[in-house]
Parts: structure tokens; sequence; C-alpha cells
């Protein structure tokens, strides 16, 4: 580990506004490898006040040193009533003289849990009495005997079983508290809930997930809403005991603050916006739910307030206040205030309609509660928009914790295409207002409106975008190299979006479907009842007889979004989701082991080859495709190495690697020249790339290093004489559109590393990198199409090398003396031999794991 010394990182907010109300705040901080060991040598300061604060280290070097870690503290205003300046001191004699002082503190009984945090303290039952906490200030009871409104039958309220509640999480600062539920909804199915209650002192962030852990049937191959896997209920609510202060509320930020001295419900119907019934909200039966535009308020009295998107505060006396996140965004929402109650309704009844929750889907919905006194509205308008601090970009980018960082210039001409992402009229924020991609289910995707090209009615077209080419990765890397507040908007809506919608959350299907992540609306259709999960029955004509739709699959993997915004943020779904991602594309690819499907695998695969190589055809040998699948598979398994610093996942990712190319490929026989069928090859290059950037960082130039290496320039060079964008060879494309000029980046950034990585014959693929960069660049800034979510999400992604291209630069450190290989090695075709050998393998391996548990799982997944 390199030498340490003192630093002193300014944390600066996203924005200074002229007023500042005490909130939890949050900094992700990243460090150069060997700088820091231990979080106990940082400490926070405003000005030369020590700061309470908690901090949680998210990721390390190979050398065990932090690479990332997120403080949190409760930040207040200064005397002028603004944001104050924070400073993290590390390795300092000040820091060290100036140590935090642990305020939170944690006392567990069989019966119960209590937080303890100054004057504050939160009571968590164990004994099913409750799920919510007793809450207290200086010994005043502030809320107690809090529960949760099930029913999935209009007006019968089903019980809700609490099976556990135990700290996560907790340091000086905060305490993260979990208790988890379920609801017997008949004999084979259970609702599970589970509430996550964040605790910074008199503030407490209630986060409410429903979840279906069970399969979808997909019957048919087909994933459409009304799926008999499914749990549909008509109501779930949190209910706050009775109101013995009086209540004040304001709706929408800038609104007079009124009393609430009647009975009101107040239900927020649809999004508010120009199209708030439209056709994103189907159901089942394919009718969209929405009562009315907006929002409204009905009192005992019979008055009634009406108006589009509603965001209330509700204030309880002096007590406490609280708000419910992205009210308006996450509609149905309901606040219903009987005379002796507050009920918020998560998935309201007076909706009117019943919610359909599918197998393997969850939502989680968030409240925070502030017990500080008596408040303002404004104390607690953050919540939807709360104050986050950062680093400086020039600090960040040295650190070296991204890969190609430099900082984002408006005068660059790849980032001006980029800020189409923020056009007023055809950005991402616009994008949602298009098609209304709001309520629960909708909120935070991504509009495809790429696949409205050949789209030629006025009808709203609906396609869902479900994170291709990794948006979160390209938001995130974005929002860090700039700062731009509307970056980190999208990152954190997208990604909420992503990991509860998106991803399959059951284990109760097949191996190669549990935990992955559904594909996009399929192309150029729209998604009728299949809602996000790609293949509708409508996308079939009543006479066809072909195969139809799937599941989540290889080809849609995208784990680097997740893993940095669990580096950036500490959310542990964000890494549960990339663990949960890796695992189940190495299903996908490695099989389960079972007798059953190695005979599958031989019937179809190994008898396709046979077949092949007994009619004369050359068939390689390697075990993995040569495609973008086989990259994402490449790509998860370094993703999950750098969360768990498991060696066991880089060595599974050089076997795919090895099993994928080699130096000595006949390219030709690759056919590339079939660019609908193989252009997908340049993304597993760039996972190749990614794996041999890891390994250089270590210093570690072994043989699977040069193996990787010494193939990667095999097909850079081959490309640097054979390639030619794809679309000036339109008779070769099925679609051919501007997206293909975004792929060609895809080009520049594998021959520009190739550049970096070779050590002769190096101009040439210097020359044709910056060729392909110039091209897309130039291309698109005048396209009328550059706007398109697919078109920008592929430039966000391969953000980085452009401007490195420019430059002239030596081969990477170390890799010098690693001459390019001469030797031919293994013959890259597959021989009777080798085919044989490969067929008592695998059936060798099937029979020492034989267990019948196994087997029988394998057929009952199938079966349904």
């Amino acid at each position: 580990m390199t030498q340490r010394q003192s630093v002193s990182i300014p944390l600066q907010p996203e924005c200074t506004g002229a007023e500042f109300f005490a909130q939890p705040v949050s900094a992700a901080v990243p460090f150069e490898k060997g700088a820091l060991a231990s979080v106990d040598e940082l400490s926070l300061f405003s000005g030369e006040r020590s700061v309470t604060s908690t901090t949680q280290v998210t990721a390390r070097w190979p050398d065990e040193s932090i690479k990332w870690c997120v403080v949190k503290w409760v930040a207040e205003p200064d005397q002028s009533g603004r944001v104050p300046g924070y400073t993290l001191q590390s390795a300092s004699e000040l820091s060290a003289n100036c140590a935090a002082f642990d305020s939170t503190s944690i006392e567990e009984t069989q019966s119960a849990l209590y937080v303890n945090c100054g004057e504050m303290a939160y009571r968590f039952h164990r004994d099913g009495q409750s799920i919510f906490p007793d809450v207290y200030r200086c010994d005043e009871s502030l809320v107690c005997g809090t529960d949760c409104a099930v029913e999935f039958e209009a007006g019968v309220e089903h019980s809700v079983q609490v099976l556990s509640a135990d700290v996560v999480s907790h340091g000086p600062a905060t305490a993260l508290v979990h208790v988890c539920a379920e609801v017997t909804v008949g004999a084979e199915q259970h609702l599970k809930l589970t509430f996550k209650y964040e605790i910074s002192g008199s503030w407490l962030r209630t986060v409410v997930q429903v979840h279906n852990p069970h399969r979808a049937h997909h019957a048919e191959a087909v994933w459409d809403l009304g799926d008999p896997g499914s749990i549909v209920f008509s109501h779930f609510a949190l209910r706050l005991p009775g109101r013995q202060q009086s209540l004040q509320w304001q709706l929408e930020a800038g609104q007079a603050v009124e009393p609430v001295a009647d009975p009101v419900t107040l239900l927020q119907a649809s999004s508010g916006g120009e199209h708030w019934d439209s056709p994103t909200h189907v159901d089942a039966q394919s009718t969209v739910p929405n009562r009315f535009k907006g929002y409204r308020a009905e009192f005992a009295a019979g008055t009634t307030v009406s108006g589009d998107r509603a965001s209330p505060v509700i204030l309880v006396g002096d007590q406490f206040g609280f708000i419910c996140r992205q009210f308006w965004q996450n509609f149905p929402k309901c606040l219903d205030i009987p005379d002796d109650s507050i009920v918020i309704g998560l998935f309201p009844k007076q909706h009117g309609s019943n919610y359909e929750l599918q197998g393997g889907e969850r939502k989680q919905h968030e409240i925070v509660f502030g017990f500080s006194g008596k408040q303002a509205p404004e104390s607690l308008r953050w919540v939807d928009e709360p104050t986050v601090f950062t680093v400086p970009v020039d600090y960040l980018t040295a650190t070296g914790v991204l890969r190609y960082g430099a900082a984002a210039s408006n005068e660059n001409p790849y980032q001006q295409v980029l800020a189409t992402g923020h056009d007023s009229a055809q950005g991402f924020l616009a994008k949602r207002e298009q098609i209304d991609e709001y309520g629960w289910r909708n909120f935070g995707d991504v509009f495809a409106d790429h696949e409205t090209l050949y789209h030629d009615t006025d009808d709203i077209f609906v396609s869902h975008y479900n994170n291709q080419y990794d948006a979160i990765y390209g938001f995130a890397r974005q929002y860090l190299l700039s700062g731009d507040a509307r970056w980190g908007r999208l990152l954190t809506d997208l990604f909420r979006h992503v990991v509860d919608i998106d991803i399959y959350h059951t284990d109760e299907d097949r191996a190669e479907y549990n935990h992955g992540l559904f594909w996009h609306t399929d192309h150029y259709k729209k998604a009728y009842t299949c809602s996000h999960r790609t293949y509708s029955r409508s996308h079939y004509p009543e006479e066809w007889n072909g195969d139809q739709g799937g599941g989540p699959g290889s080809e849609h993997c995208y784990t680097s979004g997740l893993l940095l915004y669990y580096q950036m943020t500490g959310d542990a779904d964000a890494r549960d989701a990339v663990l949960g991602l890796t695992s189940w594309i190495r299903y996908y690819y490695e099989g389960t082991g079972t007798i059953l499907e190695a005979g599958k695998r031989l019937a179809t695969d190994e008898r396709r080859n046979a077949v092949a190589i007994c009619r004369g055809h050359q068939v390689f040998r390697y075990a993995y495709g040569f495609d973008r699948g086989v990259g994402n598979y490449i790509r998860a398994l370094l993703d999950g190495y750098e969360i768990t610093h498991d060696r066991s996942y880089l060595t599974q990712a050089e076997k795919v690697i090895s099993g994928t190319f080699g130096c000595n490929d006949d390219i030709p026989a690759r056919q590339l020249e079939d660019i609908e069928g193989t252009w997908y090859y340049t993304v597993f290059l760039q996972e190749v790339i990614r794996y041999l950037d890891l390994k250089r960082s270590w210093n570690e130039f072994d043989n699977a290093f040069t193996y990787a290496r010494d193939a990667l320039l095999h097909y850079a060079h081959w490309m640097s004489i054979n390639e030619e964008p794809y679309l000036e060879q339109p008779e070769r494309l099925e679609y051919p559109n501007d997206t293909w000029i975004a792929q060609d980046i895809r080009k520049a950034n594998v021959l520009y590393a190739a550049y970096r990585y070779a050590t002769k014959d190096r101009e040439a693929l210097l020359a044709k990198a910056k060729f392909f960069r110039d091209y897309v660049v130039e291309n698109l800034s005048v396209s009328p199409t550059r706007h398109f979510a697919r078109i920008q999400i592929i430039l966000l992604q391969n953000h980085g090398p452009s401007d490195l291209i420019d430059q002239e630069a030596e081969p990477y450190a170390g890799v010098e003396a690693l001459s390019a290989s001469a030797s031919p090695g293994k013959d890259c075709f597959l021989t009777p031999t080798v085919l044989v050998g490969n067929v008592l393998g695998t059936m060798g391996r099937a029979v020492v794991n034989f267990n019948p548990k196994n087997e029988i799982r394998w057929v009952r997944a199938r079966l349904g």
C-alpha cells in the first residue's frame, strides 16, 4: 500500500438556494488507491466544528484500501439560513483530536428493539403488535399503535404477521432497521412486506416495500398482465392513530397552509399531465382505470378542491409532520383523514380498481416523518428534492475510480450531442410527458421513443426501455463528471424502477429466469398488456405458429450502473441486484448441473455441432458465443468481483474469455459481414478490455492477461482494415436508421483501447479509432433523431475514450514487454475428438453432481 497522506476534501451541495432547512444528507466520496485504510481516519467538519456522521465503505481497491465511502449526517442551516460548507478530513491531527461521538444507541429485548438518539427514542415491536415504531420525544409519546391495512377483497382486511425486527446497520448519526412481515393470500401464496426505517435523529425515513415472491406462469412464453401468478389486492395503506392534535396541510409547494378541521379524502387519481389517460396505464383487461385528471380533495362538508399534481405535507400539531416522496408521480395515492386516524393509501381503495402485483414484482414507497416539533411545510419539501453533497470533479477524476474519467465539457462535440438529453421538448424528462411514464409501475423508466420510428399514426405509442445499454451507468457517470443535478434525478428514479419492476424477484421459476432482467418492449411494437415484461400475446396474430416471447435473456444484463449506484449510495438493493443478476446469467450459461439439462443440451447444441462437422462445415471450438450476451456475462462477473473481492468471479471471467475467442482465430469464418447477426461482437471485445484494464491496474500481467490481450489485438487489427460504418452498408440492415451510427462508437473505443495495448503497428489502430469517432459525432450532430433514447444511451454508456482519441500515447505501462503472440495455440475449430470429449465431460459432470431433488426442481420449473 502506498504511503497515506493527510487530505481535506470539500463537500459541496448540488445547489445553494436562498433558504436551507435541516435535513439528513449524504455524500459519495472516492479515494485513490492506497490513500485510506479505515474510515476511523475520517472526520467531518463544518468550519472548525466537528459534525457527527456515519460512514459506510462501499468499495475497496485490491490492496483493501478504501475506494468509495458514503458519509451521512444531518445538515443544519448556517447563521444566514443557507446551506453550510463541509469538509471531510483524513489522517490529520485535527481529525484525530475531534473524533465523533456515538449519539445513536441500540437496545434489544426478545419483544422489542429500541433506537435512542438524543432526545428521540424509537421502539420497534417484535411481538406482532405493530409494524411502525412507537416514537417518543423527551419521553412524550408522539406516535403509538400504527398498523397496516391490507384488503384483497373490498372491505375485508387481512392480518399482517410481523416476522422480525432487526438492526441492519447503525453508526453515530444514523440507524437502519428492517421490519419484515407477510400477509397470507391463500394456501399457495403470500405477500412479502419489508418496512425499512432509517433514523437520523428526529428524522424517520420510512420505506414500505411490497413484494410478490412467486413466479409468473407466462403460458406460451408471453408475460401479460392477468397472469395466474399475480397477486391482486384492492387496498394497501398505513394507518396512523387518532388525531389528538389539530391538522394542517399544504397540497402543493407554494400554496397556502390550510387547517384540516373536517374529515377529508385526498386522491391523486392520475399524473395530472396532458396524457393522464394514456394507454401506458392499461390493466389486464386493456382498460385505463384512471378516474379523472390529477387530484381531488373531498371534504365531509361537501366542498371539493382539485388540481393536477399534489405533493401534500401534513402537520400534526406541534408533534410531527410528514410527506410522501413523489406522491403524484407514483399515483394512485390517497390521504384519508377521518375523525379518528390518518390513513396513508399507498395502493388506495379510493381509486376504485384492483392492483396487480405480477409474479416476482415488487414496489416500494417512501414516507419521511419529522419529529422535531412544530414545523413549517417548507421544512419537509426537501424530501422530493433532497440536497446531495458532491466532491469536486477534479478531485474525483484524480482518484481514478472511473475509467476514462475526465470532467464533462460543454464545448466537446460528443458532449454537445449528449446535451440533447436535457432538451425541454425531446430530453429524457420530456419523454415522460409524451406517454405519461408515471404511476407506481412506470415511474422512473425511460420512454423508448426510438421504437416509434416506423409508427405513422398520431395515437400514443407505448414502449418501455428497461435499462437497455445500462442507462443507469450512463446517468451516474454524467452526474459524477458534471455535477448536473438533472442527471442525478434521472439516475435515482431509473434505479428505483429497475430494481423493483424490471428485475424478476423470485426463486420459483427456471434458474435461467430467476432474478433476471426483463427485456425492453419488443422492437417497433407497443407494450399492450405486457407492461415492462417485453412480450405480449397481442404481438402475435391469431394464426401465428412460430416461436413466441421469452423471458429474461442474457443479452439484456446490465450490472455496472447498479454497482456504481451502490458505491455512490450504499443502497443494499443495488448490491443485491448486482449479485442476483450475476447469479442469474451464470446459470444461463453454465446451467444447473442436472442430468436432464445436460441431456437437453446434448440433444440440441452438441447434436447441431456434430451434424455440421459431418457435413464438412467448420464449427468454432469455443463453448461460448461471440456476442453481447457473453460480453454481459463477463461484465457481470467483474462487477461481482468488485463487490465481493471473491476471486472465483475473476477466474470464471477468464474461463469465459478463453472459451470465446483466441489470437489465431480464422476471423473470416466468423462471417462478421453479416451485420444483423454479428454486430454485437464489439460489445464482447469491450468487456475483454474492461478485464484487461482491471488486471493492468493491479500490475497482474499473467498468462490469462496475455491471452486476452493477444486475442483482442488479433481482432482489432482485422477491424482497422475491414470495418466500415454500418449505415454505409444499408443493404445488410433490416432497419437502416441512425441507431447504427451510434453503435459505431463501440468500434472507436475498441480500436483506441487496442492502440494502448499494442506494442507495434499501432498507428493504424489510432487512425481508424479517430475515423469512427469523428463519423459518429459529425453525423449524429445533425441527425434529426439524435434525441431518441437508444441513441442517447448508447453514447452515454460508451462515454469516455472519445476525448482521448485525438492524443497520441505510449502503450500502457507494463505491456511493453509483452510481444504479440506468434504461437498458433489450439486450432480454432472443433474436431470430432474434441466434440466427443465435450459430450463425455458434460455427462460425467452431471452424473457426479446427481441429486434427485435438483432433477425434480428442474422439471417442475418447466411444468409451471
